[in-house]
């Protein structure tokens, strides 16, 4: 246990000392990354042009493909606009290979979907349902209900990320 720590603490130190020299940049601006900012600095993630196209099964990147190809789901996204700083997240990963962008990105589609699917969850219990005016049995049941399926998505998301 003391050298795993020890382990930890020599590598932070030399992460620390590589990004004296060779700092992590953000790709959209080149500013410096600080903490837990693993791929876009904060003003840039929360300016980022988002399509919110994994809403609608018939949106406009979807359409593209209609007639041409057989597809499931296509969405984008964030909007492309030629001469923006996003324009230069798309040229990291396409030149400068830098492909774990796209993959990080695509996280943030699933953790906003599921953020939605939570709260329109929360909002059916409540106003459709009207579950504060049912039994107490009742509501446990749909507790556990609920409890059990947000452990089966956390199961399947620990098990994506770790293999």
């Amino acid at each position: 246990m003391l050298l795993y720590r020890l382990g930890n603490r020599l590598s932070h130190m030399g992460e620390s000392l590589t990004g004296l020299f060779y700092p992590r940049l953000c790709p959209a601006c080149s500013e410096v990354l600080y903490g837990n900012e693993n791929i876009l600095c904060l003003r840039c993630t929360c300016e980022l042009p988002r399509t919110h196209f994994h809403l609608d099964p018939e949106n406009d990147v979807a359409r593209l493909f209609w007639g041409r190809v057989m597809i499931k789901d296509a969405a984008s996204f964030f909007y492309y606009q030629k001469g923006s700083r996003y324009q230069h997240i798309i040229h990291a990963m396409k030149y400068h290979n830098r492909q774990q962008l796209g993959i990080d990105l695509g996280r943030w589609v699933i953790i906003t979907a599921l953020t939605i699917a939570s709260i329109k969850t929360v909002l059916v219990l409540n106003i459709f349902m009207h579950l504060k005016f049912e039994d107490r049995t009742f509501r446990i049941f749909v507790g556990v209900a609920v409890l059990t399926l947000a452990i089966f998505i956390v199961l399947t998301f620990f098990d994506y990320a770790f293999h």
